[in-house]
């Protein structure tokens, strides 16, 4: 809580205290489609999960010169995220990877599940780990409360390359849920913006503009 210094009111009574804004993991997603929707003009993903308590969603600007910043939406629902314990090897994109496993641990209580080869099929379980695109069948459930997960779909979306560039700490992103929990933000200017500079800044509730740096790409 943010200290009030001892104020008090008229009648010598201390004000209530107020919640800081809740610290963000965020990001602005640059890869490739994940939803046929999206595959007509290029654009970015806008997720975010709170780390700490008082998630009261969060508003997403953009900016093309990190000075004038217009918003491009609004987060309502935290997204399923987390991070890697563990350093996926590398595995095949011609079957299922039954080989190598990945154990993650989730933020803000996020639960895992499970899920048919024909409910992968049509995107169930579909998620990016640093920036390699993959499905899992199977999450086992640890004792410490993270999740093992196994029977993977590897490098979906073209995206093999990254196969080899896993890290501990690396990002778990659930994409299952892009259409619900996210924010699909194609670029205003289309194919011309190819080569532009973006500063996207993803401002919790309550917290102010000046004081969330910005995500820088190109």
């Amino acid at each position: 809580r943010v200290a009030h210094g001892g104020a008090r009111g008229s009648a010598g009574s201390t004000p209530p205290g107020t919640n800081p804004p809740t610290v963000l993991d965020a990001y602005a997603l640059d890869i490739p489609a994940v939803s046929t929707l999206h595959i007509q003009q290029p654009g970015l993903y806008f997720v975010a999960c709170p780390t700490t308590s008082g998630w009261a969603g969060a508003v997403v600007y953009e900016s093309v010169d990190n000075v004038a910043y217009s918003i491009a939406g609004t987060l309502q629902t935290p997204h399923v995220m987390g991070a890697a314990t563990n350093v996926l090897a590398v595995g095949s994109t011609l079957t299922m990877d039954v080989t190598n496993t990945v154990n993650v641990r989730m933020s803000n209580g996020a639960t895992l599940a499970s899920a048919t080869i024909d409910e992968v099929g049509i995107g169930a379980n579909w998620f990016l780990l640093g920036d390699e695109i993959l499905a899992f069948l199977t999450a086992t459930l640890e004792t410490d409360g993270s999740y093992t997960l196994s029977n993977l779909l590897r490098g979906l979306r073209d995206t093999s390359d990254h196969m080899a560039t896993h890290a501990v700490d690396e990002r778990f992103v659930r994409l299952t849920a892009l259409g619900e929990n996210a924010i699909w933000w194609p670029f205003p200017d289309g194919l011309a913006a190819n080569g532009r500079r973006r500063y996207i800044k993803i401002v919790p509730a309550g917290a102010l503009l000046a004081d969330i740096t910005a995500i820088d790409f190109t």
